[in-house]
């Protein structure tokens, strides 16, 4: 297995790893609240969790079949790319509203950087079959 596809499984992993632990702040909003400092949860939280929370699952489980062969289905490279680049725009967003300050929204802006390299790097370095 050369180094790309090695990359890109570890990127497939890891964005399973962290979409499930997303999937479960959405989910339970004790644990929203630990962790995004969120203090009250509405009918348009509930909402938009709801809706959000299970597309967060199923791409749990896209990264996992792309992880099984990271090859044949490297398409979902450049596509979860996307999902990141717009899920960073809204963090950004987010901080230039005010809902978030820069240093609360550091260690997601980190995990999305990390995730976009490696995506990248295994998807650029993996030649397809």
């Amino acid at each position: 297995m050369n180094k790309g596809v090695r990359v890109l499984k570890l990127a497939y992993l890891l964005g399973a790893i962290i979409d499930f632990l997303v999937f479960l702040l959405m989910v339970f909003p004790p644990l929203a609240s630990t962790f995004w400092g969120f203090e009250s949860f509405t009918e348009q939280y509930y909402f938009a969790m709801g809706n959000g929370a299970p597309l967060m699952l199923a791409w749990t489980i896209l990264l996992l079949w792309a992880y099984k062969k990271p090859v044949e289905r490297r398409i979902i490279a450049p596509l979860t790319i996307l999902v990141i680049i717009g899920i960073a725009i809204t963090n950004i967003i987010m901080v230039n509203i005010g809902l978030f300050t820069i240093a609360e929204m550091l260690p997601s802006f980190i995990i999305q950087t990390l995730l976009l390299s490696l995506f990248t790097i295994g998807y650029v370095f993996t030649k397809p079959e």
